[in-house]
């Protein structure tokens, strides 16, 4: 979706206006604001900047095209992220920075005021290989294999102990000690991680069986099925296996799941409409669930021809 001239919401796939003759390597989206990076380093950023997070100045009123974070300019980045309200991007050598919406310690600053772009001070020396965001918490996985969670707690999506307040400084989810880990997900008020041989582990929010315990734990119905990839929406999970099948489970009041029905499912259920297709990536937005499909064309001893294209699930409401 995208914001026309007159500032009203439009379902149609537009360019986006700041984004022209350039060459975006990555993209994340939050609840009101997205972000870009580019092939030469640049941060760019769009949309509400209610509690500044799009990391321009304070009194920056937000905008319906892209926007440069200037303050980012001359460090190179390896991964952006956005949360609810706030934002992170990952240096290459590291290094954490965040902006935004403080007001559960999301940022990891040690503390819940508001910053603009600032380094995470809970993240010096180490050497932070991923981040993610969910609304109001955050993830990071260092090369060693730590996985460090800070901000709000109210659903255990910490995956600290039931109890714990949560917290404005990373805090280290032992109970993951020793895994040797993949990736890292962050959802609405849940949270995933990948282990490097396929299993998959996640905590927090449960409403709508969006996983399966409260606290860190294996997700048994995914044994054996040689995930590669995770992605976590607002409050439904996809999965992604090695042979290209697909998994959603949680909330699907949205058709977010992509089963043709709107019923929430409480264990992993393959996406049988994808059968027999090669899906390469799987992303999960707050009500919705993209994948990239992949097809062999035709194939010689000179050169092999690959379609790729996009298939999304959700439910599309279009006002006049």
């Amino acid at each position: 979706m995208t914001i026309d001239d007159n500032n009203r919401l439009s379902c149609l796939c537009r360019p986006l206006k700041g984004v022209d003759n350039r060459q975006v390597i990555q993209i994340a989206c939050g609840d009101h604001h997205s972000m870009a990076l580019t092939n030469d380093g640049q941060v760019l950023v769009w949309g509400e900047n209610s509690h500044g997070q799009l990391g321009l100045r304070k009194d920056h009123p937000g905008s319906p095209s892209a926007q440069h974070v200037q303050s980012l300019s001359g460090i190179p980045l390896a991964q952006i992220s956005a949360g609810g309200d706030h934002s992170f991007v990952l240096s290459l050598s590291g290094v954490v920075f965040g902006w935004g919406k403080n007001s559960a310690g999301q940022l990891g600053l040690g503390d819940t005021t508001g910053f603009l772009v600032s380094s995470c001070k809970s993240l010096d020396n180490r050497q932070v290989i991923q981040i993610a965001c969910g609304d109001h918490h955050s993830m990071a996985l260092t090369n060693d294999g730590q996985v460090l969670v800070w901000g709000e707690n109210s659903h255990g999506q910490l995956g600290l102990r039931k109890d714990h307040p949560g917290s404005p400084s990373a805090q280290h989810v032992q109970s993951l000690s020793g895994i040797p880990l993949a990736q890292i997900s962050a959802g609405g008020d849940h949270s995933f991680v990948l282990s490097l041989s396929g299993v998959v582990f996640g905590w927090g929010k449960n409403s709508a069986g969006q996983l399966d315990r409260h606290v860190p734990t294996v997700v048994n119905r995914l044994n054996w099925k040689k995930t590669v990839s995770i992605s976590c929406g607002a409050e439904h999970t996809a999965t992604l296996s090695k042979g290209g099948t697909v998994f959603t489970f949680g909330s699907g009041g949205s058709g977010q799941l992509g089963h043709n029905s709107f019923r929430d499912e409480h264990h992993p259920r393959v996406v049988a409409e994808l059968w027999g297709s090669e899906v390469s990536q799987v992303t999960c937005g707050s009500l919705c669930l993209s994948l990239w499909i992949c097809q062999l064309v035709s194939k010689s001893s000179f050169s092999i021809r690959v379609f790729c294209y996009e298939y999304c699930f959700t439910r599309a409401v279009v006002q006049n």
